[in-house]
């Protein structure tokens, strides 16, 4: 039984506009409110974390920093773009409405964006429509992996008495070093193999190669005894290995001695050999996040032994780090440890995206003692119909120099290891009618990192690469007079104790300079003229769990143009399911509260929102909410799988019969397959062959009439 009620009330509605300045204003710092984007709610409105600082009236920024699809090879590939999707894409607009994490804009949307692990963020844009003076150094945010990195106001007239700079605030580089010394150990994504390091009684699982029979006694220590090795059918464990960041889960029945195992990540402060990549357009992925390989703009971190690591990049290319340790004992320097410097993206700059620079791989280190990779630089978007420098100030996104200077001597009495690579430049963007005075403007590659080690004899320690050039971007058709631009690679490193093999390899010990970046220009508008007409305006939405039941309510402020409401129901909040539709009669304009009563949600977690349809026909979507029914929980396993698996295995924790359906999807939400799977007491597990799906990210969904999960797989080729 679903019931419905309605009430009928009036209101009147304000707001304010704490972003437009109508008086000259002096500013500094960080002037930009940042809020993640959790959902496109249609062409005109978008859901966030937070609506705190965003007021109707106001203009904001919507832009995607991450969500480039890449290749995940083992080989030079790895990190190559092979799909740019949305990442890049931004906008401007103007707010019409803030109902709690909900805003609706004034006109429709230009681009399309991808929240779900695309970094997509709603940036406010403060007006100074009589003018501002930078009085102080003006920045962003610094970028952490959600928000920030990106500076974006419009004024009249702008007087420079301090610098505009978000050098290093853009994509970051690469933080964990690796910690084996085991020579030629090299791959593009890290860890390449399994280890087990006795003087820490912790297993070091690769994601291919970790099994019970090469150290049994290892095994039994992180399974407390159960675990099954030659000769002892065991029964199986949920292995907590502090490598993982996820447990591994392993079941008795299908487990058999030598099966290859999956985990998705490692939170390690030794080993694996590879150091971490930079940072770039997508975000780090597990151990896919070390190696050599280059992640996207990312520059690749240093492969074993004491490798550089790679520059990050932007528009130029990053560049290689350094080679591995020269000594008798390694065999000479190796070419398979450099960090491979970020690609370059000026090919995406055509399709009116922007980018943050890329951030520096990580120098590779065995003692603990190598250098971190730096920053890349930041966004900075400035409309204005004049800028006046009033002394040596400029305007800069550069890729963070790798400056590290250690405090000599260091424990092991010679000095850092590989060095980290230099940010990527950033991205200026300007539609600016007229400037007074010389002004600089500046998106560098930055300097990669110098080696201290202190050498001796043949040996050769490698220095960072440098990162690559950014952007800069006029509205005007050439570059306006007086303005100097630079958007220069950054150098390599060098070594700065150099031994007798600088006369073979070069005083940078190949590792390479970031490649220049560009100047652009007839820069486009990115702010749509095409009017969102919003005829319902949400003011409420909430949900009550009683006597098993779930009890929706919400409130609108309707108009004549509404038709009807849509109750869905969704049990990952990513595909929808109609569940009800609701009519009224005779409706006038106000404030209307409707309930709806669902007799049976989901088990688990249900999650509501409601679709007002209307004669404009634009779809007005609520927020969401979420409703627990605490029961049967279910596990899905291996997750991510492994190139060797043809096979997942599902689990439940009830023993009662019955069937469910099973549906897999893509990311794009395309039905790949539907089948009916019955639990019975021979079933206890289900199997799922999976060998005609390609490598990617997939959804499999389980329901039937009181049943419905969704579990997100990895699937590994």
């Amino acid at each position: 039984m679903k019931k419905h009620i309605t009430i009928l009330l009036f209101s009147i509605l304000t707001c304010s506009s704490a972003q437009i300045f109508t008086t000259s204003q002096s500013i500094s710092g960080i002037i930009n409110t940042y809020t993640a984007v959790t959902a496109i709610n249609n062409s005109c409105a978008v859901r966030v974390e937070s609506s705190s600082g965003f007021i109707a009236g106001n203009k904001v920024l919507l832009i995607q920093m991450q969500g480039a699809a890449i290749s995940f090879l083992n080989d030079a590939t790895f990190g190559s773009i092979t799909n740019i999707g949305n990442a890049g894409n931004y906008e401007y607009a103007t707010i019409q409405t803030v109902v709690g994490n909900d805003i609706t804009f004034t006109s429709q949307l230009l681009n399309s964006y991808t929240p779900t692990g695309g970094s997509v963020q709603l940036i406010t844009v403060p007006e100074y429509r009589n003018g501002v003076v930078v009085t102080g150094t003006l920045t962003a945010a610094d970028w952490n992996g959600i928000v920030g990195g990106v500076l974006v106001f419009d004024a009249t007239s702008i007087s420079l008495q301090a610098s505009i700079d978000v050098t290093g605030r853009g994509f970051r580089g690469g933080t964990n070093q690796g910690g084996s010394s085991e020579s030629e150990k090299f791959s593009y994504r890290s860890p390449d193999n399994g280890r087990y390091n006795n003087s820490t009684n912790t297993l070091f699982l690769q994601c291919s190669s970790g099994n019970s029979i090469d150290n049994p006694t290892a095994w039994a220590s992180v399974c407390g005894g159960a675990w099954r090795n030659v000769g002892n059918s065991g029964c199986g464990c949920t292995i907590l290995v502090p490598d993982c960041i996820n447990p591994l889960v392993v079941d008795p029945l299908t487990y058999t001695v030598g099966t290859n195992l999956t985990c998705i990540g490692y939170n390690l402060t030794l080993g694996p050999g590879s150091a971490d990549k930079g940072e770039g357009l997508l975000p780090k992925l597990g151990w896919y996040s070390r190696g050599r390989g280059r992640l996207s703009n990312g520059g690749g971190g240093g492969n074993e032994h004491n490798g550089g690591g790679g520059g990050g990049s932007n528009f130029g290319l990053g560049g290689l780090g350094g080679k591995g340790l020269n000594t008798t004992a390694s065999g000479g320097a190796s070419t398979t440890a450099q960090g491979i410097g970020g690609i370059n993206l000026n090919t995406y700059y055509t399709n009116n995206k922007i980018f943050m620079g890329g951030g520096g791989g990580a120098g590779q280190g065995n003692d603990g003692e190598a250098i971190i990779g730096s920053d890349g630089g930041g966004i900075i978007l400035i409309r204005a119909t004049s800028i006046n420098n009033t002394g040596s100030f400029a305007i800069r996104a550069n890729g963070e120099n790798n400056n590290f200077v250690p405090t000599l001597p260091l424990t092991d009495g010679g000095g850092f290891d590989g060095s980290g690579g230099g940010g990527g430049g950033g991205c200026i963007l300007l539609n600016i009618t007229t400037y007074t005075n010389t002004l600089t403007i500046e998106s560098r590659g930055g300097k990669g990192g110098d080696n201290y080690f202190t050498a001796s004899g043949s040996d050769c320690y490698a220095p960072g690469g440098g990162g690559g050039g950014g952007v800069i971007w006029f509205n005007q058709g050439v570059t306006p007079p007086f303005i100097i631009t630079n958007v220069n690679g950054g150098p390599a490193g060098v070594q700065l104790n150099p031994s007798s093999c600088v006369g073979t390899y070069g005083v940078s010990y190949g590792a390479t300079a970031g490649s220049n970046g560009g100047v652009l220009f007839s820069l486009p508008n990115r702010e749509s003229s095409i009017a969102c007409t919003l005829p319902v305006e949400w003011l409420d939405i909430q949900i009550i769990a009683a006597d098993e039941k779930a009890i929706l309510k919400w409130v609108t402020d309707v108009d004549p143009y509404h038709l009807y409401f849509i109750v869905q129901r969704s049990a990952n909040g990513l595909f929808w399911q109609n569940i009800d539709t609701i009519y009224y009669s005779n409706i006038s304009t106000g404030i209307m509260t409707s309930q709806y009563i669902d007799d049976l949600p989901l088990r688990g977690v249900s999650y509501y929102r409601v679709l007002q349809k209307n004669s404009k026909a634009v779809d007005i979507i609520s927020s969401i909410v979420t409703l627990e029914n605490k029961s049967i929980s279910f596990l899905l396993f291996p997750n991510p799988v492994g190139k060797e698996n043809d096979i997942v295995y599902i689990s439940k924790s009830d023993n009662i019969d019955y069937s469910i359906f099973l549906e897999i999807y893509t990311v794009t939400g395309t039905q790949i397959s539907s089948e009916e799977l019955f639990w019975d007491e021979k079933n206890a597990i289900l199997q799922k062959s999976i060998k005609d799906l390609s490598e990617g990210i997939y959804f499999f969904v389980l329901s039937n009439s009181s049943i419905h999960k969704t579990f997100k797989v990895t699937i590994m080729r």
